[in-house]
């Protein structure tokens, strides 16, 4: 025989249960996307054209000095060719030329980049 008066009490303690799981459950999975999600810096300064637009970011997440350019048209990556040269005080530099499709990555930090600033007497680069 079941006791009539028990039966409310075991629905209620079944409900908080499933809730509580519940509850867990969605708290872990908002979690996990929270930590996969990165978010994107703020460029400390923009210049704009009509043809195009430079943001200038300090991203302190980079082990090294690094040049990122990123071309698109109307939101769509394009292919793009970047020409890079240093000027110092006697001479220009050919640094050199590099392409990539929507993200060209140039690393700053190759010995002819360093003996450039050694002529502009740059310490601690």
């Amino acid at each position: 025989m079941v006791n009539v008066t028990t039966m409310p009490r075991q629905i209620g303690r079944a409900r908080i249960v499933t809730l509580a799981i519940l509850s867990m459950a969605v708290l872990s999975i908002t979690l996990a996307v929270l930590a996969q999600t990165q978010t994107q810096p703020k460029p400390f300064m923009t210049l704009t054209s009509e043809e195009s637009r430079i943001d200038y970011y300090n991203v302190s997440s980079l082990t090294a000095p690094t040049l990122i350019i990123r071309a698109y048209i109307n939101n769509t990556p394009v292919p793009a060719t970047v020409s890079l040269f240093a000027f110092t005080p006697t001479k220009i530099y050919t640094v050199g030329y590099y392409y990539g499709v929507g993200t060209i990555s140039i690393n700053l930090t190759s010995p002819l980049i360093r003996e450039i600033a050694g002529e502009w007497r740059v310490t601690g680069l």
